[in-house]
């Protein structure tokens, strides 16, 4: 069971799942975006309790994205997920958040059959 957010953060914690280490890759443009988005948000909440986006990546999703996509989850207590980057890591993204109920945000992934579980907390924009 997760532990209620108040109790071990003094902000607020956003999971990204993604690649987000070069600013030269075409596949981190979200990562950047989901930046930048942060950064305006930090700027208007003057006083607030800080957003924090934690990023993690695995380039095999199935076998390392799984780990560090659970530990995002249950050790750092994030609020929600943004990412996935193609319907694989969309789809393992989906199968975690439905057993921890934190919503994810999928922008990227075109992956018709990701809704078709209809998980109520996994929104495509």
């Amino acid at each position: 069971m997760r532990s209620s957010f108040a109790d071990v953060h003094d902000g607020i914690c956003l999971g990204y799942f993604g690649p987000f280490e070069s600013d030269q890759d075409p596949d981190t443009s979200l990562w950047l975006a989901a930046e930048m988005a942060r950064e305006d948000v930090a700027a208007e909440q003057a006083g607030g309790r800080p957003l924090k986006l934690s990023p993690v990546w695995s380039d095999s999703p199935w076998t390392g994205g799984t780990t560090v996509l659970r530990d995002l989850i249950f050790e750092q207590r994030t609020v929600g997920i943004i990412g996935g980057m193609d319907g694989e890591s969309t789809h393992l993204a989906e199968t975690l958040v439905a057993k921890a109920h934190v919503p994810l945000l999928s922008a990227v992934s075109t992956a018709k059959s990701v809704n078709l579980a209809n998980v109520p907390w996994t929104f495509n924009v």
